[in-house]
């Protein structure tokens, strides 16, 4: 119960405000997870083990009778999501799809630091390569 209390509670909220079926609590952050339990221990109070949107007391919003999906993409491309979570210095981070022509199909530049991204695209199927870069070239 503890393990599951530190993960909901220190979970990168995404998508609507609280719970929802989408993204349950959201992104899992590990690092988060071990800093409540070392800080808290395993001496606090958690309330009944519910499951899901359910298992957090202070959650108001009632969820959707299905999970929301990412609308489909057209037959000749596929679905390409990308979660990105910067370090102190987001403004260094890149990314770019291209296809095997080299061609840029879908990219991303100009995050802020300590924040989660969340990229969803329909990209042809020809797309062949992701690139991730560190403009500094420190990998940090």
């Amino acid at each position: 119960k503890h393990i599951r209390e530190a993960l909901i509670q220190s979970a990168q909220d995404l998508g609507p405000a609280g719970c929802d079926n989408a993204y349950g609590f959201g992104l899992v952050d590990a690092k988060a997870a071990y800093n409540y339990l070392t800080e808290k221990g395993c001496n606090f109070t958690v309330g009944e083990t519910l499951g899901g949107c359910n298992q957090c007391q202070e959650c108001s919003s009632s969820p959707t009778s299905s999970p929301v999906a990412f609308p489909g993409c057209p037959d000749d491309q596929k679905y390409f999501k990308l979660s990105i979570v910067t370090d102190d210095y987001g403004s260094e981070t890149s990314w770019r799809v291209t296809s095997s022509t080299n061609n840029n199909i879908a990219s991303g530049s100009g995050y802020l630091s300590n924040n989660v991204y969340n990229e969803r695209h329909c990209i042809p199927n020809n797309a062949c390569t992701f690139e991730i870069y560190d403009s500094y070239g420190d990998g940090k």
